[in-house]
């Protein structure tokens, strides 16, 4: 897994490759164009989004509406602060439907921003395997 650190020598062509995913302009400009502290916050939302979602699927299993709409929330502003807004709109879905949806339902969401998140991780991934 990508850290923190790993995304600090990530180049401005490496964000445009998240572009489908991060709104890459925004995030820059949310840190006053600087590349370094928009690599931070990568770095932190794949930390704080890997822990997310491992409590989420944990909360699914459990059928925990409520711990599910915690994290969700959590996730949409993390989200949010990154850029990512199609994951967001995701994020903020499920802790509206969380309390009140059927369990399939919200399983059915978690499992699609899953596989949303795990292909932005590996874009970030990506960015920093070493060419052989």
């Amino acid at each position: 897994r990508i850290t923190s650190n790993a995304l600090n020598d990530m180049t401005t062509n490496s964000l445009d490759h998240l572009d489908g995913y991060i709104n890459v302009d925004d995030l820059v400009k949310r840190c006053m164009g600087n590349l370094d502290f928009a690599t931070r916050i990568l770095g932190m939302l794949n930390d704080r989004c890997e822990a997310d979602l491992a409590e989420l699927e944990e909360a699914v299993r459990d059928y925990n509406p409520q711990k599910i709409a915690k994290v969700s929330h959590r996730l949409k502003g993390a989200l949010a602060n990154s850029g990512a807004y199609d994951l967001c709109q995701r994020a903020a879905t499920l802790c509206e439907n969380a309390p009140t949806s059927a369990p399939e339902k919200v399983a059915a969401q978690v499992t699609q921003l899953r596989k949303e998140w795990d292909n932005l991780a590996a874009l970030l991934n990506e960015a920093h395997t070493p060419a052989t």
